[in-house]
C-alpha cells in the first residue's frame, strides 16, 4: 500500500525534474534573445569619430569637474602625479594599487613622494588607480571589482587619480559595455561608473563634495594610440 507520505515525495520529485526542464528552456530562450537582439538606439551625441575620442572625452571629463593631464608616456606620470598633488595642496603620499600595468612605472625620481603598494583603506588619503575603460560622451571612466580592483578602492580616498589609456576610451556607455561582452567571460559582481568627483544635493539642496566616494578625480590620460 502506497501511504500518504509516499505519494507526496513522488509528487515532489515529479515536478522537480519538470521544473528543471522548464528552467533549462527558458535559459535556452533567453540566450536566443541576447543573441537576437536589436542594438540599443544611441543619440547623436553618443555617435563620436573614432579620431575625436580623447578630444571628447578630455571636454566631457572637465565638464563632470574632473581635473585632467594628457600624457605621451608612462615615465612621465610620477612627474605628473608631483605636480597635482602640489598644485592642490595634497600631501605628497599616495596608495598606488599593485597591479601589472601600474608596477612598471619607476618612482625612484621623486623621492620625496610617498608612494605604497597596496589596497587603499579609510586612512589613505591618495589613491592611483587604472581604468578599465572610458566613454567619451560622458567624462565616465568604469571600473571592474575583483582581486585586483576591490571596489573600495574608488569610494575611499578623498582624492583618486586615475590612469585613462586613449586606446581604451569608447563613445558611449553602450560601447563599453560591448566590450565588456568581448573580453570577459562573466560580469563582475560591480560594475562602477564615476563621472568626476563624487557629490549630493540632499541635504538642503546645498552640493556637498565626497559624499560617498573621492572629492577630486584627476585624470592622467596617456595617449598610446600615437
Amino acid at each position: 500500500m502506497i501511504t500518504n507520505r509516499e505519494r507526496i515525495l513522488s509528487k515532489i520529485k515529479s515536478n522537480l525534474g519538470k521544473e528543471k526542464d522548464r528552467a533549462k528552456i527558458d535559459i535556452d530562450i533567453l540566450e536566443a534573445r541576447l543573441k537576437g537582439s536589436m542594438p540599443s538606439l544611441i543619440p547623436k551625441r553618443g555617435i563620436i569619430q573614432q579620431d575625436k575620442l580623447l578630444e571628447k572625452f578630455e571636454s566631457s571629463a572637465r565638464g563632470v569637474d574632473s581635473s585632467v593631464s594628457i600624457i605621451d608616456d608612462l615615465s612621465e606620470i610620477p612627474k605628473e602625479v608631483k605636480y597635482y598633488l602640489t598644485q592642490n595642496n595634497i600631501a605628497s603620499k599616495i596608495v598606488v594599487l599593485p597591479n601589472k600595468e601600474l608596477d612598471s612605472i619607476d618612482w625612484n625620481k621623486y623621492p620625496t613622494l610617498e608612494v605604497t603598494k597596496k589596497f587603499p583603506d579609510e586612512k589613505d588619503e591618495t589613491v592611483f588607480v587604472s581604468s578599465y575603460v572610458a566613454i567619451a560622451e560622458t567624462g565616465t571612466i568604469v571600473q571592474l571589482s575583483s582581486s585586483e580592483n576591490p571596489i573600495t578602492s574608488h569610494f575611499l580616498p578623498d582624492n583618486s587619480i586615475v590612469l585613462v589609456k586613449a586606446s581604451r576610451i569608447v563613445a558611449a556607455a553602450e560601447d563599453a559595455f560591448k566590450v565588456m561582452r568581448k573580453e570577459i567571460n562573466s560580469i563582475p559582481r560591480t560594475i562602477t561608473l564615476i563621472s568626476g568627483p563624487s557629490r549630493t544635493g540632499d541635504i538642503a539642496l546645498n552640493i556637498e563634495l565626497g559624499a560617498h566616494g573621492p572629492r577630486k578625480v584627476h585624470l592622467l590620460i596617456w595617449n598610446d594610440t600615437k
